[in-house]
């Protein structure tokens, strides 16, 4: 098991507030997890860089870039960004709204081709957030 694994693990809390509940998904700089919001009692989803990369601190300038620029986007096609921080391991985190829902890579994987009328639905929500 990585050690990102055993941080972040069911229980974990960030920041005396958010309590890891479980791992959503992972990618090239860090995890995100579902967890919950003590202060508000409210599903929260959490992501954390990779603690490899702590020591990085470009990517920590990029991670904490990502999490200024997306709190200061509202669109119901963007997934919001409520807070950021560091956790007492001094990895950063950002935390977003929950969202219920599958990946796009899930969508893929389980499909294959998805049908036109999909794509162009999903690509029109997709334009709608970036205009």
């Amino acid at each position: 098991m990585s050690d990102q694994l055993q941080t972040f693990a069911k229980g974990y809390v960030a920041s005396k507030r958010y309590e890891v509940v479980r791992q959503l998904g992972s990618g090239g700089m860090g995890s995100v997890y579902e967890a919950f919001d003590r202060h508000i009692e409210k599903r929260v989803a959490i992501k954390f860089l990779d603690p490899m990369l702590t020591d990085n601190k470009e990517f920590v300038k990029r991670f904490k870039r990502e999490a200024v620029a997306a709190a200061g986007l509202h669109h119901e096609n963007i997934c919001g960004v409520t807070d950021h921080g560091v956790t007492d391991d001094k990895v950063p985190f950002l935390v977003m709204e929950y969202l219920e829902g599958e990946p796009l890579t899930e969508l893929f994987n389980r499909s294959g081709r998805i049908e036109p009328h999909v794509a162009v639905e999903i690509m029109l929500q997709v334009l709608e957030a970036l205009g």
